[in-house]
Formats: structure tokens, C-alpha cells, sequence
């Protein structure tokens, strides 16, 4: 479950975010 500011850097940074995931393919929910 993602923090409300881990949240809001997530929608501020989406383009970055599809980069991150090949980076790391760990979802990001992950306890």
C-alpha cells in the first residue's frame, strides 16, 4: 500500500514510473 506522498510522487512522476518498473519489476504495492 502506497503513502499518501509515495502516492502523489507516484502520479507526479507516471512517465518515469513505466522506466522504474523495468528497473525493478517489484510491484509497487508490495508490503
Amino acid at each position: 500500500i502506497l503513502m499518501p506522498k509515495m502516492n502523489n510522487f507516484k502520479y507526479q512522476n507516471e512517465p518515469k514510473l513505466q522506466d522504474i518498473n523495468k528497473e525493478s519489476p517489484q510491484p509497487w504495492n508490495w508490503p
